[in-house]
C-alpha cells in the first residue's frame, strides 16, 4: 500500500496554490513560483491517507510578498486529492526562496 502511495505521489500536480495577498501590492508583482519539494506519507486507512507536502515557493520580485494564508490544492493523475488552508501570515523576502511544510 505504501509502494503504491508513494508512486502516486511522484504523479502530483499542484493543480492550484492560491496566495492572498493584503491590499492591491500584489496586483503589480509577479507571481510567486511554485514547486511540490517532497510529499511524505503519514498514514493511510481504506478511507483516507494522510499526507505532509512541503511546497518550495520562489518570490521573483524586487518586493517583499506578504501573505495572509495559502491554499494548496493537489490532484494526483488528475483526480483532487488534497485542498488545505494555511491561516499563518507568511512573509517572503524579496528575490527569496522559502521551502514550507504543509
Amino acid at each position: 500500500m505504501r509502494e503504491v502511495a508513494l508512486r502516486q505521489t511522484r504523479s502530483i500536480v499542484l493543480a492550484a496554490c492560491v496566495l492572498a495577498a493584503p491590499g492591491c501590492a500584489l496586483l503589480s508583482a509577479a507571481p510567486p513560483e511554485v514547486e511540490v519539494a517532497q510529499v511524505e506519507l503519514r498514514g493511510a486507512t481504506l478511507l483516507d491517507q494522510s499526507l505532509a507536502v512541503a511546497l518550495c515557493v520562489t518570490n521573483p520580485n524586487d518586493t517583499a510578498l506578504d501573505f495572509r494564508h495559502v491554499r494548496v490544492v493537489v490532484d494526483v493523475a488528475g483526480a483532487p486529492l488534497a485542498d488545505t488552508v494555511n491561516g499563518v501570515p507568511v512573509r517572503l523576502p524579496p528575490r527569496h526562496q522559502v521551502r514550507r511544510r504543509e
